[in-house]
């Protein structure tokens, strides 16, 4: 009862706030507060030093896909502009080469091609979008959050645990730009505010632009929330009955994911051999991924104090590296035994008002 009367009183004093008159929304507070929090934790992480831009040492210093993901930047910053905008010249010469496909992220590196002129002559934005992923992770995880329990005290508490998911953090500098969680939580956050008052017609343009900014960040994001958006599709046009919608949904995802796809060069010289599935059955992700802290060394140590690392079938399958950690895995388990208490109650009170019925139909006869 006192931490109700408390939460109350946190979100009463919230929804007071106003900033020199101007009344802020409960949900733009969280928001906010979602956002410093995930940039504190991002600052108490990784220090302030690599958010300095002419600091490239720490990335030249390291081996791998980051490294690549920086000299890739290096290329494209160099390289002439071409049409698609995501072609570069000077890898393999005379063929231009797509920048999706370096490993880096496309959205910053056109960007900041564009900006070239202005920047010094060493630039390194990978301390600014670590910092970015950090911040939107707590920021759009808050956000959902508010929306389901209407409570800013909640919301802001919550962004703590979207900033700071292990796999976010060990992917962040090695396959940099797959520490953009946020770009699953739009799709989820999407969904979660399809009741809102929003026009049926912005919310079908709102997934098409959220298609064309994951492949922006990392084509391996389609997938993901193309399940998310095929599942409010289907569910639109089978219990809304607004079929035309969800086909729209559909359409302009794909639309959306194409037009990236084709605007960073990802069309360039693809034939039947330009792509392979060398690292099938070898790179991915055991069914134990998600329990799994995998201390093997490739990239993964020091995940867990208490939970030891699992066989799994193939070496290669740190590249699926989900571990949750022990705190996600307890919430994890609070939240199935409240949803079981709950389904339990409901079926209960479905077979109280099914016997009742057949008592009453029993009776009629």
């Amino acid at each position: 009862m006192e931490t109700s009367v408390v939460r109350n009183s946190i979100n009463e004093k919230m929804k007071a706030f106003s900033l020199k008159g101007l009344r802020v929304r409960p949900s733009v507070v969280s928001t906010l507060l979602g956002a410093i929090i995930g940039g504190l934790f991002f600052i108490g992480i990784y220090g302030v030093a690599i958010l300095d831009i002419t600091y490239d040492d720490w990335i030249r210093n390291a081996t791998g896909d980051f490294a690549q993901s920086y000299y890739g930047w290096k290329f494209y910053r160099a390289s002439a502009w071409h049409w698609p905008i995501g072609l570069m010249d000077g890898v393999a010469d005379p063929s231009l080469t797509p920048i999706m496909y370096i490993d880096s992220v496309p959205l910053f590196d056109v960007i900041f091609k564009v900006l070239s002129p202005a920047l010094p002559a060493i630039f390194q934005f990978f301390g600014i979008w670590g910092l970015c992923c950090f911040m939107l992770n707590g920021a759009v995880g808050a956000r959902i959050i508010f929306r389901l329990t209407d409570s800013v005290c909640f919301s802001a508490f919550s962004s703590a645990f979207f900033a700071l998911t292990t796999f976010s953090i060990q992917r962040l500098y090695t396959h940099t730009a797959l520490a953009a969680n946020w770009v699953i939580l739009l799709g989820i956050l999407l969904i979660v505010t399809n009741s809102e008052r929003r026009s049926p017609v912005k919310h079908v343009v709102l997934w098409g632009l959220l298609f064309f900014l994951a492949i922006s960040v990392n084509m391996y994001y389609v997938p993901i929330i193309g399940i998310l958006m095929l599942i409010e599709s289907i569910y639109i046009a089978a219990v809304k009955k607004t079929v035309l919608v969800g086909v729209s949904e559909f359409g302009a995802s794909l639309v959306g994911a194409i037009l990236a796809f084709y605007i960073y060069g990802g069309f360039y010289h693809i034939g039947s051999t330009s792509v392979n599935g060398g690292g099938l059955g070898h790179l991915g992700a055991n069914l134990n991924a998600l329990f799994n802290p995998l201390e093997t060394g490739l990239y993964l140590t020091g995940w867990s104090k208490f939970m030891k690392t699992k066989p799994v079938a193939e070496l290669g399958q740190y590249e699926g590296y989900s571990y949750l950690g022990l705190g996600l895995m307890l919430l994890l388990i609070i939240a199935i035994a409240g949803v079981l208490a709950k389904g339990g109650q409901w079926i209960k009170e479905q077979w109280n008002a099914l016997r009742v019925e057949i008592i009453y139909i029993c009776c009629a006869g």
